[in-house]
């Protein structure tokens, strides 16, 4: 038999690519067309069902929520609004539930917006909607200044905990929030009705503290908490050189996790900031007032020490999670916990229910609040208050789109699941907290209830949204997830130093590198370290190093662009006011109709008053931004702030 040719050989070789790329585009197409039927099956199903078909009217809602019983407990809520809403008004209504992934909620979001295809009540996400808001969702300020009638009809037959004080009060005065949490800022109007309140703790597992670091109660001071992760880092140290496969870190860490110990400890270390830059008194650190100091001169990014403690504290503290957590999603951590492959996982309330209910019958849970320096600790000079969470806003916030066609209905609905009785049961059902005065929450709880005492974040490290933004989660990233070197590492590193300047620079070509071997020939008078020189000594000063490169960096970029960003989110920020004027002409005429009633009038007077303010605050910005625009030409000449050395 003979050997095939080259030629047919390639032909072959030509036939199988051919074959795999085919199989592999079937497969893609196979699943974007489930992907495809399942979220319409999921959007349309309430417009299919028996329920349409025996005359009832239709309103859908859409979250993302699928943790715990979420979706479950929703479905009960739906049933019984049905029930309560034909035995109240004689209305015979079916409610349906749309549950998207989080991972695609907010594209299947803006295409059901865009393409004006929408449910009646979508999820509200964070500031990245403001346009979405704008353009697709009613806004609410009318609603809620009226009272919950849901509150009367839930009354001392129906509920033995009944609350008259809730009756006859406007609907955001029950919230526990006065609904801040449906509050926009920007339009100075509620678009959002919220349904709980959460709060982030640390999660312990109570055996395997005890096992691998011989503590049963929460640490109490930052440093205690340090020392209880190194003990777990040596305790899975001694296991793995029994079982090489056994793995055990002291935090599950995510790139949600990273944030939720930035919003903690970032904020604990740079409130101290309005001390020396809130000149207009307001408790908050603003744009503006940002951009001055920055142009100015007297602030500047790069040698700040609350700004430095701020990061290095965050990437001192993320040495415990798991490698490569940047590249992790919250579930990921979560699930990590779960296992009994992590000690501990910082994440809010909303996962208390699930994770009681998983882990119950494997191990105990405790809970504890991120722990602060006591004094003579590391980075107890700026780390001395907790952050505050008297301002906690209520969440699961539900927004009324444009396209609803029973606008009325939808708004009753969830006047109905935010009435105390119900929210209170809802949210047990969940194990979450109520937004609503008087609502009692799961037991549970307890360990999650949020604190007053405190201080609050005052400023942020960029400017929403725009390239100080995304430049800088960009190289925070980068900074968080960079491995430290090796034992090895360290010995390569010194032998190159000391080979000269030449053969180092050829094989560190990172700015980091060159500043560690600057700040080590100055500290040893020359290329080489003491043999006393520890490899726990290179990595404080590799860290040190490493912080400095990053900071300086972002300082140059943050320097360069901020005057731009600060700029467009005010052009922004005035159009979107522009863009409000139709609901505020809207909103006076139904007040003309109404013949002045008063809680119309005061809303409307509210929004016009807000929106008034608004613009008042253009005029200031714009004041601002021309005032730094003729700095920075003033100091063009001069080293800018990142250019500055510590």
């Amino acid at each position: 038999m003979t050997e095939p040719s080259a030629a047919q050989l390639e032909k072959q070789q030509e036939r199988k690519n051919r074959f795999r790329n085919s199989l592999g585009l079937v497969i893609l197409a196979g699943a974007m067309g489930w992907s495809v039927v399942h979220v319409a099956h999921l959007a349309f199903r309430g417009d299919s069902d028996s329920a349409l078909l025996a005359g009832k009217t239709v309103i859908r809602f859409a979250h993302w929520q699928l943790e715990g019983r979420c979706v479950e407990a929703l479905n009960q809520a739906c049933r019984d609004y049905e029930r309560h809403k034909l035995e109240k008004d004689g209305v015979q209504v079916a409610v349906r539930q749309i549950e998207v992934p989080e991972r695609a909620y907010e594209q299947w979001t803006r295409t059901q917006l865009i393409g004006r295809t929408a449910p009646d009540l979508i999820e509200m996400k964070g500031w990245t909607w403001k346009d979405l808001i704008v353009r697709y969702f009613v806004p609410l300020t009318e609603h809620v200044e009226q009272p919950n009638p849901w509150n009367a009809y839930f009354n001392e037959q129906r509920d033995p905990n009944f609350d008259a004080s809730l009756v006859g009060m406007a609907w955001r005065e029950t919230y526990v929030d006065n609904m801040l949490g449906g509050w926009n800022w920007d339009l100075r109007d509620y678009y959002g009705m919220p349904m709980s309140l959460f709060t982030v703790r640390i999660y312990a597992n109570k055996s395997l503290m005890e096992q691998a670091a011989g503590v049963t109660e929460p640490p109490k001071t930052l440093g205690e908490f340090v020392n209880v992760c190194e003990k777990i880092r040596r305790y899975e140290s001694r296991r793995r050189r029994e079982d090489p496969d056994y793995r055990l870190v002291p935090i599950a860490g995510s790139d949600y996790t990273a944030n939720v110990f930035r919003g903690r400890y970032w904020g604990m270390s740079v409130w101290d900031l309005l001390a020396d830059f809130d000149r207009n008194g307001d408790g908050w650190f603003d744009d503006a007032e940002r951009m001055e100091a920055l142009y100015e001169g007297r602030l500047d990014l790069a040698t700040d020490p609350r700004i430095r403690i701020g990061f290095m504290s965050l990437y001192d503290l993320s040495r415990y999670f798991n490698s490569g957590f940047m590249a992790a999603k919250r579930d990921q951590s979560v699930l990590l916990f779960a296992q009994s492959k992590a000690a501990m996982v910082a994440t809010g309330s909303w996962d208390a229910g699930s994770l009681w209910r998983e882990v119950a019958g494997d191990f105990e849970i405790m809970v504890f609040d991120f722990p602060i320096p006591a004094a003579g600790e590391k980075y107890s000079r700026y780390i001395r208050h907790r952050i505050t969470e008297a301002g906690t806003r209520a969440g699961f916030s539900m927004g009324l789109t444009r396209f609803s066609r029973n606008k009325e209905l939808a708004i009753d609905f969830m006047r109905f699941l935010t009435s105390r009785y119900y929210c209170e049961k809802l949210n047990r059902r969940f194990r979450w907290f109520p937004a609503i005065r008087g609502a009692r929450p799961d037991p549970i709880l307890k360990a999650f209830t949020p604190q007053s005492e405190g201080i609050y974040n005052a400023y942020d490290p960029y400017l929403n949204p725009g390239d100080t933004y995304l430049r800088h989660q960009q190289k925070y990233s980068g900074y968080m997830s960079q491995p430290e070197p090796s034992a090895e590492g360290f010995r390569r590193f010194l032998a190159d130093l000391a080979a000269g300047p030449v053969k180092f620079q050829a094989r560190h070509a990172e700015e980091r590198d060159r500043i560690l071997a600057e700040r080590l020939r100055k500290r040893f008078g020359g290329d080489t370290a003491p043999a006393s020189y520890t490899y726990a000594q290179f990595i404080q000063d590799w860290r040190g190093a490493h912080y400095d490169a990053f900071i300086r960096s972002y300082a140059r970029d943050y320097y360069d662009l901020a005057l731009d960003d600060f700029h467009r989110s005010h052009v922004a920020a005035y159009q979107r006011i522009v863009q409000a004027g139709a609901p505020i002409a809207s909103g006076r005429a139904k007040v003309m109709r109404a013949g002045l009633e008063p809680k119309l009038r005061r809303g409307l007077a509210s929004v016009i008053l807000g929106q008034t303010g608004k613009q008042a605050d253009q005029v200031r910005f714009a004041f601002a931004y021309e005032r730094c625009k003729q700095l920075k030409a003033s100091r063009a000449a001069k080293p800018p702030a990142g250019e500055a050395r510590p």
